[in-house]
């Protein structure tokens, strides 16, 4: 007699052999995912609760589907196809009514082989609010000595994305390995928060993002404290963070989580497919791998280099965020491995012309050589700028507290408080000048610079988006009107 488990295991097999989903499921939860798909496509048109002239059941609501109640037998019955109503509607073709398409033999086979196993949880949306109140849980139940070590990673933007070819399992094992290739050791399992899968949890302490120290250099670069963090490099890549909203769950991660800890930017959650491609950034890569004393070598990275990638900074992509309906987005204006942010208006107009010191717009010059730097804007605006060199080390130059470029006026920067331009010194390669433009005055950043390197790592930070007193505030700023242009020259002999 065979037993029960392996019968199911059978059974799943042979119904999902006649499946044609996009792709098979290999955990339950997946299962859930490719069976709410099906709902959503079939019977949400009628049952999404939203029309008082439909049903009022919701079908996509985990809770009314398993209802007994709703009908004898129940709607859907875990574990038990032959008392599950719905497989009865869709096999005689009840459902959906009329002259809609029905459900396809291989789409039963997944919403039976779904309620064989158990009918797995999922949720009715995968929005914001539901990544939140998963996170806030999560936090909430956690010892507060470990929530400081904990950090977010998403997939949950992408289920209603599912019969666009998206493969879950392959997206969760994608993110898997590229963790492991950022961290200390092999990660050998995801921590899910969700029963959907959706949602993971890590610990800086298990992937070793915990040890790097970074310092805070003052204008005259002397070292101060700063808990900028391995972390915090890749939240300043990140270009789809919105500033945490004024629900509920928000306020508790916030105070649980967010203030306390002061990451350097109030992002709650990053997308693992995101980070999947970022590390690919061979840039990125050899931060991460810099950060972590070598740890990582042997297990997909490259030996990291003493002075670090090639730096291109000619070929850096633009600043380009999703659409944003409500919330205030976080503009990725400190990116290292991304180029210019060039708003549309009422964001001001920037244009930088280099020239030598006759005054012959250039982009090459030779080892202590003088280049002359010009800005011209179409609005009066306040103006920051800072030099990067060929190894990556930044120098903020200082204009002045009130340096303004007046509308149509162009302004030639006195470097040091001189006319003559700046005198380069004999180091050869590409160099960058990343201009920081804004109508109303803003703060200047802050230069910070990992610890025990011959060679650090360096970032220039805005602190832009420090959380309000309460969430759904404005910002005393508004970094989305700000512009970052950049202009680049080649020094060589």
């Amino acid at each position: 007699m065979i037993p029960r488990m392996l019968f199911l295991s059978l059974t799943w097999a042979a119904v999902l052999a006649q499946a044609s989903s996009t792709f098979a499921a290999e955990t339950p939860a997946d299962l859930a995912l490719q069976a709410r798909t099906i709902l959503k496509k079939h019977c949400a048109e009628c049952h999404d609760g939203q029309t008082e002239s439909r049903s009022t059941l919701v079908l996509l609501d985990h809770v009314q589907l398993t209802d007994k109640r709703v009908g004898l037998p129940a709607f859907v019955t875990p574990k038990a196809v032959a008392t599950s109503q719905i497989v009865h509607f869709m096999e005689e073709g009840s459902m959906p009514p009329g002259d809609r398409a029905k459900v396809s033999a291989p789409d039963i086979a997944i919403i039976k082989a779904w309620i064989e196993s158990g009918a797995n949880e999922f949720p009715r949306r995968f929005d914001e609010n539901y990544a939140l109140s998963k996170i806030a849980a999560d936090l909430k139940k956690a010892a507060e000595g470990d929530r400081k070590f904990y950090r977010y990673f998403s997939l949950h933007h992408l289920p209603d994305e599912a019969g666009k070819g998206i493969d879950l399992a392959k997206q969760r094992d994608d993110f898997r390995k590229a963790l492991s290739l950022t961290a200390k050791k092999d990660v050998e399992a995801l921590t899910a928060i969700d029963a959907s899968n959706t949602l993971f949890r890590v610990d800086l302490r298990e992937l070793g993002w915990n040890t790097a120290q970074f310092r805070l250099l003052d204008r005259e670069r002397k070292n101060l404290p700063s808990p900028f963090s391995t972390f915090d490099l890749l939240l300043l890549e990140y270009p789809f963070a919105e500033m945490p909203p004024a629900t509920a769950d928000a306020e508790q991660i916030a105070e649980l989580w967010l203030r306390p800890f002061e990451q350097v930017r109030p992002i709650i959650y990053l997308r693992a497919d995101w980070f999947t491609k970022a590390v690919e950034n061979p840039g990125l890569k050899s931060d991460l791998a810099r950060l972590l004393g070598g740890a990582a070598k042997g297990r997909g990275f490259n030996a990291p280099d003493k002075r670090g990638p090639d730096i291109r900074f000619d070929r850096l992509p633009s600043i380009e965020l999703r659409p944003l309906a409500k919330s205030v987005p976080i503009i990725p204006i400190d990116a290292w491995y991304l180029g210019d942010y060039d708003p549309k208006p009422p964001a001001p107009k920037i244009e930088i012309k280099i020239t030598d010191a006759a005054g012959k717009a250039s982009e090459k010059f030779k080892p202590g050589e003088r280049m002359k730097l010009e800005i011209k804007s179409n609005e009066t605006v306040f103006i920051e700028l800072i030099h990067i060199d060929p190894e990556g080390s930044i120098f903020a130059h200082d204009l002045g507290p009130n340096f303004r470029v007046q509308a149509n006026n162009p302004k030639e920067v006195e470097f040091e408080g001189k006319k003559d331009g700046l005198l380069l010194s004999d180091e050869v390669g590409r160099q960058r000048f990343i201009i920081f433009a804004a109508v109303d005055k803003f703060a200047p950043g802050d230069l910070l610079q990992s610890a025990g390197e011959g060679l650090p790592i360096e970032r220039y930070v805005h602190r832009f988006y420090e959380l309000p007193r309460k969430l759904g505030d404005p910002l005393r700023f508004d970094p989305s009107r700000m512009v970052r242009k950049t202009a680049g020259i080649e020094v060589a002999k």
